[in-house]
């Protein structure tokens, strides 16, 4: 599993869990993990859904989800 396929795949997951809200895949990009192997993160505070999938190295989703944001601040 490539790290390519990885965000591609949960890319499309976001965008299907919130296809109602008009969600894309361009929201989505990844950052190495902390304590996982690589964290796609998609959206935003600003779209009104951020989530974030961490993933193992077998590709494997270990722990995330909606993500609530700290401080309305951060919105850009």
């Amino acid at each position: 599993m490539t790290e390519t396929q990885v965000i591609e795949h949960y890319s499309a997951r976001y965008a299907a869990e919130f296809e109602d809200s008009g969600a894309q895949l361009e929201e989505c990009y990844a950052v190495p993990g902390n304590g996982v192997w690589i964290t796609v993160i998609c959206g935003s505070c600003a779209l009104g859904r951020y989530r974030e999938y961490n993933v193992n190295r077998l590709g494997r989703f270990v722990h995330g989800g909606d993500m609530a944001c700290a401080d309305e601040g951060l919105k850009t």
